[in-house]
């Protein structure tokens, strides 16, 4: 069994030694006069080799950085040539375009001043300065510019926005559809399904008189449910909930607002008000039109 082990590291040499201490001792003092100084050589040739590659990769890549900085930037026309073709009219979208340019393109934080400056420089601040802070708030409402200590950010909105704008590509827009949804959902009202006592009957009438008749207006679904209501029930007092219910029984789509309907119907002088909120009397009026209208298919 040994009785010494000597191990040496030098960077990423290593010796291990193993024997009797005499002959471990002999072996070491050899190195040192021959082949200890060449292993030190090497190791640290290693450790400034891999130095070395470490600067070289820290060139490289700040070569890349600035490339890449470069092509961006390389990618947009002048601001001047922007602002003389005149093509920008909206003050929110010069004063996105403005940051845009002296924020290095979205990546820095911009001065007031630095902004006004722009202004100046194209002589626009004249026509602009009175709606100035009012344009930079409503810029912070839609989330395209950021406030900050010193100065203001574009978000990604604001970016992508500004973009738009120098391109000329198409910003996007609220299709015509997406309105529509959103005015549904902000105007959504919750329904309420009443007590009716409707029978297997009733339901199966309500049924046949709405059936074949898929070009039904709103107003027209409404009035057809005020004249089975005082009809069946001999009511002329309506709200919303009752004509849910009935519509719903009828198995006719309520994706629209009752509310809305029973008012434009009321315009039309189909319905009556009756001094308490939400509640509409139908009309001789609105009967007229059932009958002369809607019913004279059946």
């Amino acid at each position: 069994m040994a009785d010494f082990k000597l191990k040496i590291n030098l960077g990423e040499a290593s010796i291990e030694l193993e024997g009797e201490g005499t002959l471990v001792k002999e072996i070491l003092n050899d190195l040192k006069e021959t082949g200890l100084g060449v292993l030190t050589k090497v190791a640290t040739n290693q450790n400034d080799k891999a130095s070395s590659i470490d600067k070289c990769n820290a060139i490289n890549n700040t070569n890349v950085d600035a490339e890449e900085a470069s092509t961006e930037s390389s990618e947009y026309p002048s601001l001047k040539d922007l602002m003389y073709n005149d093509s920008i009219k909206n003050e929110s979208d010069r004063i996105i375009v403005f940051v845009h340019y002296l924020s290095s393109f979205g990546q820095n934080v911009v001065g007031e001043s630095a902004i006004k400056e722009n202004y100046q420089e194209f002589n626009l601040w004249k026509k602009a300065r009175s709606n100035f802070k009012t344009n930079i708030k409503k810029l912070i409402r839609a989330k395209k510019m950021s406030s900050v200590d010193s100065g203001y950010i574009l978000t990604q909105k604001g970016k992508d926005d500004a973009d738009a704008i120098i391109f000329g590509r198409q910003r996007e827009k609220e299709t015509k559809k997406d309105k529509i949804n959103k005015s549904t959902k902000n105007n959504f009202t919750n329904y309420q399904t009443v007590e009716l006592n409707l029978t297997r009957e009733d339901k199966a009438e309500l049924i046949k008189l709405y059936s074949n008749k898929e070009d039904l207006n709103t107003i027209d679904k409404v009035l057809l449910a005020s004249h089975w209501y005082k009809n069946n029930r001999q009511e002329t007092i309506i709200n919303k909930d009752i004509v849910f219910t009935i519509l719903r029984n009828a198995n006719v789509s309520t994706a629209f607002s009752i509310q809305d309907a029973l008012g434009n119907a009321k315009k039309k002088n189909y319905y009556s008000k009756t001094g308490k909120a939400g509640e509409f009397e139908f009309s001789y009026l609105g009967e007229d039109y059932v009958t002369e209208h809607l019913l004279i298919q059946e």
